[in-house]
C-alpha cells in the first residue's frame, strides 16, 4: 500500500500538492501561535529597491548605476546602527567609474581630470566595502552561479570586501510547483565544490556562531 501511495503521488498530477504540508504548517503557525515583531524589535531588515526608489527625492532622475553613494550612505548606516553584518543579494556586476567612461569615452574625449572625476562615483562604497568588509568581516556580497560560469560583483567591490571569504553563493531553486518556499546552507557546484550558501553566512554572523563543514559529504556540524 505505501509503495502503490508514494507511487501514486508522484505522478504530475499530484505536482501541485508538493510543498502544500510546509505551507499549510506555516498557515497553522500564523493562526494558532503568530510570531510577530515590530520594525524596531526585529532583528533582520530587508533593505530593499522598490519602484518609489526611483521616485525618491534624493534618486529621482538618477540612472541606477549611480546610486554607489547612496547604497554606501545607506550600508554605512545601518552598520553603524549595529548591524552585525551587511548582505548584498543585488550583484552589482558594473562599476559607475567604467560604465559612466565607456559611455562618454564613445562620445568625447576624456581628460586626466575627468577619468579622476569618474572614479569618485566609486570611493564611497569601495571604502565602505575595504572598513565593513575586508577588515571587520560585516559584509558578504553574493554571487550567482549559473553553471557555466559565475556572475560575480565587479572586481573593485571583491577586491575591497576581502575576496572570496566574504562572497557567497545566492542560488535559489522552486518547488516542483514553482513555489520557492526556502534557500539550501549549502550549495555544491563543479568550479568551488562545496561552500556555505548566502543565507548561512549571513545567519552564522548574524548569531555570531561558527560552522563546519565537511567539503566531501556537504554536512554541517
Amino acid at each position: 500500500i505505501s509503495v502503490l501511495a508514494v507511487s501514486v503521488l508522484s505522478l504530475p498530477a499530484f505536482d501541485r500538492l508538493h510543498g502544500l504540508d510546509d505551507d499549510i504548517l506555516h498557515l497553522l503557525r500564523d493562526v494558532l501561535a503568530p510570531v510577530h515583531s515590530t520594525p524596531t524589535e526585529s532583528p533582520v531588515a530587508v533593505i530593499a529597491i522598490t519602484p518609489e526608489s526611483f521616485s525618491a527625492a534624493s534618486l529621482n532622475g538618477i540612472p541606477s548605476i549611480l546610486w554607489t553613494d547612496q547604497m554606501a550612505k545607506v550600508q554605512q548606516k545601518a552598520l553603524d546602527a549595529g548591524a552585525r553584518v551587511y548582505g548584498w543579494d543585488v550583484i552589482l556586476q558594473n562599476s559607475a567609474a567604467k560604465s559612466m567612461s565607456d559611455i562618454l569615452s564613445e562620445r568625447v574625449a576624456l581628460n586626466k581630470d575627468s577619468e579622476r572625476a569618474l572614479r569618485r562615483l566609486d570611493r564611497d562604497l569601495l571604502l565602505g566595502m575595504k572598513n565593513y568588509g575586508r577588515e571587520q568581516g560585516r559584509v558578504v556580497l553574493g554571487y550567482a552561479d549559473l553553471g557555466q560560469g559565475r556572475v560575480l560583483p565587479h572586481a573593485g567591490l571583491v577586491q575591497q570586501v576581502g575576496g572570496a571569504a566574504n562572497l557567497r553563493p545566492v542560488n535559489a531553486y522552486t518547488d516542483r510547483d514553482g513555489v520557492l518556499r526556502g534557500v539550501g546552507l549549502l550549495y555544491r557546484s563543479e568550479s568551488a565544490g562545496t561552500v556555505p550558501s548566502f543565507a548561512l553566512e549571513i545567519a552564522a554572523r548574524t548569531l555570531g556562531t561558527e560552522y563546519g563543514m565537511d567539503p566531501d559529504a556537504g554536512f554541517l556540524f
